[in-house]
């Protein structure tokens, strides 16, 4: 049985960062595991930072662990829809405890599953392009309430 400061060292995090992930989103032993066997130091890292349990669709899709500037539209766009639903799912949870433990509302909260929904959906290369420079958008600067609306306004759009 392994502590929790070795466990938070084999994931390359913090034992609180470690413990927040596990409580938040009631991560079991299995799922833990399943992590060490199939991750290495650095995914198992960032399924921490992002919020996401280890499932087995990220084993044929790793790129869905990165940060969205990381992940290509084609990427994104070439998912299978079992896999895309999966990935959503997540985000949108990952969002909703995001905004909770740092308390953060609209327009500063979370948007990582509108992201995903918006790439996926999205067919304009300008608009595209947009959503990109959304992800490099400083909270501070005047232009980011109406940027994040115009995002949420685009993936409202497309939810048809």
């Amino acid at each position: 049985m392994r502590t929790m400061q070795q466990l938070a060292n084999e994931f390359g995090t913090s034992v609180k960062n470690l413990e927040s992930w596990i409580n938040h989103l009631k991560i079991s032993k299995t799922e833990i595991d399943f992590a060490l066997n199939n991750f290495d130091e650095s995914k198992r890292y960032k399924l921490i930072a992002c919020r996401i349990r280890p499932m087995r669709y990220l084993l044929d899709s790793p790129e869905l662990i990165n940060h969205f500037h990381m992940i290509s539209e084609d990427d994104v766009k070439n998912l299978s829809e079992s896999v895309f639903i999966a990935h959503w799912e997540q985000l949108k949870k990952a969002d909703r405890i995001d905004n909770e433990v740092n308390g953060r509302s609209y327009p500063y909260d979370s948007y990582d599953a509108q992201i995903l929904f918006t790439l996926r959906y999205l067919t304009k290369k300008t608009d595209v392009k947009f959503v990109f420079k959304m992800l490099s958008r400083k909270t501070k600067h005047h232009s980011y309430p109406s940027a994040r609306a115009k995002l949420s306004k685009m993936a409202r759009s497309l939810a048809v």
